[in-house]
């Protein structure tokens, strides 16, 4: 069963979300948008991806991505707003 919501991404800097949108951009589909007020109140530049999409998503976050792995971090983020961190080995649906 495919949890509802999203997953988001978040990065240290704007480069490194650059990076990433760059590198995903004819990997998995995905949207740029501001960093969710549930994970952060600064400004900032995630990328969102549906949650149907984590297994893929988490391929994609291996060897190749332009970011390092202690540089971004991966949430779900629910239909009531609530922010779960997600671990490299989650990937239960």
């Amino acid at each position: 069963m495919v949890k509802s919501g999203y997953l988001v991404l978040t990065f240290e800097s704007t480069h490194a979300a650059m990076a990433a949108q760059k590198y995903l951009k004819d990997r998995i589909p995905h949207i740029v948008m501001p960093v969710p007020r549930c994970i952060s109140a600064s400004c900032g530049i995630a990328i969102r991806v549906e949650s149907g999409e984590l297994d893929r998503l988490q391929a994609q976050l291996g060897d190749g991505f332009p970011v390092e792995k202690d540089s971004f971090k991966l949430y779900r983020v629910d239909e009531q707003d609530r922010a779960e961190m997600l671990t490299a080995g989650q990937t239960e649906q």
